[in-house]
């Protein structure tokens, strides 16, 4: 029987309450930037992140996964999908389609204004895609090239949050404070390192430069490393000689084995992962659960921080297990989605950028 005291209650229904608010496709980012970029929403649906892309005259809505690495976005044409004969718009050319795709340009408050994307390249295909990668027919190149001003730019929030095309997201405002005042929450950035989604020999064509690894407040004095950003993986994935120093700093932080009894991994529902506890004792920070913070020491000074909200997960019952698998002896690192969760990021290809907030919940975002 799991016991649940009144504060553990309150405790884990204000963390949930909030974080649904800080990252929900209704949350008020406050964006100052030119120019207004294009807006549609991410949505978590069966462990895939998906988003509605309207497309054709009349708009056809599509509900497609997100993905780095295909080289053009694809959509099921068929008569429950998408039918290409409805659309006054579409044009069947060698080697793919092109039809009009139907957004709002918002700067991520009201009012929004309808925009039109013409002439964007798909292919019809055995599933819907939306093509977020770096080549010339994936979405940030075809966005930049029709509409006036856009950049090679997109940016979104996981696991149920806007997806931004086209528009720098410089800084946003977030209410904070009391009287619902306004406080201006700050990117930090790093380089983006971008290669061909064609030649990216892993799960994106995306990646950053790790210099370090802190857990709690132990540096584990690392060699750099290049950690790849994914939008399928679902957990941060380290090679096996990295994945073992980092998660022996973990153990040791949290005192897994002593103080915190390991959980028999017969008993869990994700064998993936082998450092799995009872998490009762664990409830007591608004960053859930209060376990040691984990921090990626990045190129240029920039930390992205790993609270226990995306370090831990929940796999069965009351059971917590570290949210990191061992991805094999020199396989390529790469962060997974669940880490990337409640944090505001963006990817500027043209000024090879990687800027992000960090946990969104530090700032109160409504």
């Amino acid at each position: 029987m799991i016991i649940m005291t009144m504060k553990n209650f309150l405790s884990i229904f204000l963390v949930m309450f909030t974080i649904t608010m800080v990252c929900s496709p209704m949350a008020t980012l406050q964006v100052s930037s030119a120019p207004t970029p294009l807006r549609t929403n991410v949505h978590l649906v069966n462990g895939v992140y998906t988003v509605s892309l309207p497309l054709g005259t009349p708009p056809q809505p599509q509900n497609v996964t997100i993905t780095f690495t295909a080289p053009v976005s694809t959509v099921r044409c068929t008569s429950s999908t998408f039918r290409p004969s409805r659309s006054s718009t579409f044009r069947r050319l060698h080697g793919h389609s092109e039809d009009t795709l139907r957004l709002n340009r918002t700067n991520g408050m009201p009012p929004v204004k309808p925009a039109s994307v013409r002439h964007v390249a798909f292919r019809c295909g055995a599933s819907g895609q939306a093509a977020l990668g770096s080549d010339d027919l994936a979405l940030p190149a075809q966005i930049s090239r029709s509409l006036p001003g856009a950049g090679r730019v997109f940016t979104y929030c996981l696991p149920d949050g806007p997806l931004f095309l086209g528009g720098s997201q410089d800084r946003y405002f977030s209410r904070g404070g009391a009287g619902g005042d306004y406080q201006l929450a700050r990117f930090s950035h790093t380089t983006l390192h971008v290669s061909s989604s064609r030649s990216s020999h892993v799960s994106s064509p995306y990646s950053i430069s790790v210099r370090d690894i802190v857990v709690g407040t132990k540096p584990l004095d690392l060699a750099p490393f290049r950690l790849y950003i994914s939008a399928t993986t679902a957990y941060t994935r380290l090679e096996h000689k990295l994945y073992l120093r980092v998660r022996s700093a973990f153990r040791k932080a949290i005192g897994f084995g002593s103080s915190t009894p390991s959980v028999p991994l017969s008993t869990t529902s994700a064998a993936r992962f082998d450092t799995c506890f009872n998490g009762t004792n664990f409830f007591d920070t608004l960053a859930r659960p209060g376990v040691a913070d984990i921090e990626l020491k990045l190129s240029g000074g920039a930390v992205w921080p790993i609270f226990g909200w995306n370090s831990m997960v929940n796999v069965a019952g009351n059971v917590l297990c570290w949210a990191f698998v061992d991805a094999g002896v020199n396989a390529s690192c790469v962060l997974g989605t669940y880490q990337q969760q409640q944090n505001l990021v963006e990817f500027d290809l043209a000024k090879s950028r990687l800027s992000f907030t960090g946990f969104l919940f530090a700032y109160r975002t409504s």
